[in-house]
């Protein structure tokens, strides 16, 4: 299945031993808008905001994440979209590469990288509700 970033909208939950939840929405038929946060009883931590952008034809993930990056979003133009969506951003100290792959409708499998494929960090996301747009 050839993957695409409007795929992503709807509520994600992870499947691991942490709470770790992932939001994206549709602004317009060339931007969608995310946000990462977990959950630790009643406080909500947000973890970083994300948006994908279709530029000059490309797909550009976009991320801030608090405290780092001297509070500057970060890019990673798309490189591949057939099996998995790959962004990537050789000069970005960690991560270099986040993958993202719609297994089925309500499975979601993520995956943050360096170039050499170390540092690996996995998550699988099942959908558990829709976007509130």
């Amino acid at each position: 299945m050839t993957q695409h970033p409007h795929l992503l909208p709807g509520l994600w939950e992870s499947t691991g031993n942490t709470r770790l939840y992932e939001e994206w929405w549709i602004i317009d038929d060339s931007t969608l808008s995310g946000k990462s946060f977990s959950i630790n009883g009643n406080d909500t931590l947000m973890l970083e905001t994300m948006e994908l952008r279709q530029m000059r034809g490309n797909w550009i993930y976009q991320a801030l994440v608090a405290g780092q990056n001297q509070g500057k979003t970060v890019r990673f133009p798309m490189t591949d979209a057939i099996d998995a969506m790959v962004f990537e951003n050789e000069e970005h100290d960690y991560p270099n590469r986040i993958i993202y792959k719609l297994e089925a409708d309500t499975l979601l499998y993520a995956r943050t990288e360096n170039l050499a494929g170390n540092k690996v960090k996995e998550f699988r996301f099942r959908k558990i509700g829709c976007t509130r747009f």
